[in-house]
């Protein structure tokens, strides 16, 4: 069977001197493995074959096994290639794609999610700290891990004086005033409680339509990572190398 779908390369495994296998986000599959032959080759016609290129494919399955016919290329991010830290963050955005998703997956939101995250890392139109705290969360919450944060979870009070910090339970998703806290708890400044709140709530097309200072955006920088790697119960070695940089 041969058909076209439109997908991300977010994984490059190399088999042999010639042949590869790459791993696609794709709009309509998930998240499915690819096998290619010479695209490494210079005079290789299927460059959007490559990693971090968005490109459409057409591709033949048979039976359990996806090969690789063509690849158009629709955007290569070439430019996120000339920084060493944006390279570091698309591949970890890459490496939790890759890793809690699989094929049929629903993915008609994290593709576009995950797109807009690398045109603006590679425009270096947006703080990297903000990108990457605008994925975790939004991913966290379209796989069905969105916080609540209306209220305190226990005692249902919104007034979170005398500070304005109110506290989420990474654990369980929810918030705490500073009463009801409990171990798992990470604190949240009032900007930063509504850069959560905005993130897992704005339209598509808003979500990176925020700014915070220096200070708020590292502290919603550690929330989000922490939420994140929390929920899906492990690490990213991707992650680690990223924050080595810094």
């Amino acid at each position: 069977m041969t058909f076209k779908t439109k997908g991300l390369v977010i994984r490059e495994q190399k088999v042999s001197d010639g042949d590869c296998v790459i791993t696609l986000l794709t709009e309509d599959r998930g998240v499915i493995r690819v096998w290619t032959k010479g695209i490494f080759s210079p005079k290789s016609r299927n460059s959007g074959a490559r990693l971090f290129c968005y490109s459409e494919f057409a591709l033949y399955k048979s039976r359990e096994r996806y090969s690789l016919n063509s690849a158009d290329l629709l955007e290569g991010f070439f430019a996120l290639r000339r920084d060493i830290s944006v390279v570091a963050l698309c591949s970890y955005m890459s490496q939790v794609a890759y890793s809690l998703l699989d094929e049929n997956a629903e993915t008609a939101e994290i593709l576009p999610l995950v797109l807009n995250c690398f045109h603006l890392a590679a425009g270096g139109k947006k703080p990297l700290r903000l990108i990457k705290a605008c994925f975790e969360m939004r991913l966290a919450s379209i796989l069905g891990f969105t916080p609540l944060l209306d209220a305190c979870e226990k005692c249902g009070s919104a007034d979170f004086a005398p500070e304005g910090v109110s506290w989420l339970d990474v654990q369980s998703g929810v918030l705490r005033c500073d009463a009801c806290r409990e171990a798992a708890s990470v604190p949240l400044s009032p900007a930063v409680l509504q850069a959560v709140r905005h993130i897992v709530s704005a339209e598509a097309g808003r979500l990176f339509s925020f700014s915070l200072g220096e200070e708020n955006l590292l502290l919603l920088e550690q929330v989000t990572e922490k939420y994140l790697l929390t929920q899906c119960g492990r690490g990213f070695p991707a992650l680690d190398f990223y924050k080595g940089l810094e």
